[in-house]
């Protein structure tokens, strides 16, 4: 059990640490776009350099799908890496004018009601959606909603919210 309970918290730290990666490399994103005052080449530059990186550890992976393991992927499937783009292209736009912890809010906020609607539309047998469930994800919005509120900074403190 203590094993268990090891790998469970190197998966849970894991994600914690992909999720912080996520909101470095959204403002470095932003940043970029802001500099050089296009936000289409932040976006390509994250793809290319990513596919890049993505097909030396491919090569590096003892498995590699051939044309028949495509045979059975639906053709809707492919969506995918164009929403992917969309993601980051959304993100370098938006990181410079609302700031990291308001796009991070939102975005989890967006992944949750999105993933709240497919587990209801498309179920996972074994899972199914509770009220809890439906509570978390509307406590979520609304924390989404206060981090995205912008109080009226105090004139005697220059600029400083309260």
């Amino acid at each position: 059990q203590w094993a268990l309970a090891a790998v469970s918290l190197v998966v849970v730290l894991g994600a914690f640490v992909v999720g912080a990666g996520i909101n470095v490399q959204q403002s470095i994103n932003g940043r970029f776009s802001r500099w050089i005052g296009d936000p289409i080449i932040p976006t390509l530059l994250n793809f290319v350099l990513a596919g890049a990186i993505i097909a030396v550890i491919w090569l590096l992976s003892p498995h590699h799908a051939s044309p028949a393991d495509f045979s059975d992927v639906p053709i809707w499937a492919y969506i995918a890496p164009p929403l992917a783009a969309l993601v980051v292209f959304g993100s370098v736009v938006l990181a410079p004018k609302v700031g990291a912890l308001a796009l991070a809010a939102t975005i989890v906020a967006g992944q949750l009601a999105g993933g709240l609607a497919l587990d209801l539309l498309v179920p996972v047998p074994g899972r199914a959606v509770g009220i809890a469930t439906v509570a978390a994800v509307a406590i979520a919005l609304a924390g989404a909603v206060l981090v995205t509120t912008r109080s009226r900074p105090r004139p005697d403190r220059q600029g400083v919210a309260p």
